[in-house]
């Protein structure tokens, strides 16, 4: 009875996960190309 729980939470955590390493990783990226367009 707790396997799905678990998986249900294993999901979570990697969704999350996900979420913030886009959130780090494309305004990264932005400042990376804004650099490369003005210098």
């Amino acid at each position: 009875m707790n396997t799905p729980l678990i998986v249900i939470v294993l999901i979570i955590n990697v969704v999350v996960d996900v979420t913030i390493t886009k959130a780090i990783i494309v305004p990264l990226f932005y400042l990376l190309a804004v650099l490369l367009i003005h210098f």
